[in-house]
């Protein structure tokens, strides 16, 4: 799971289910 910008990846704070760091981008 590299780059996937939708909701449910590291991108998004909600739900980092890569285990990266989850920074607060805005949406």
């Amino acid at each position: 799971m590299a780059f996937n910008p939708f909701p449910g990846n590291s991108h998004f704070p909600e739900n980092p289910i890569d285990g990266l760091p989850a920074p607060a981008e805005p949406r």
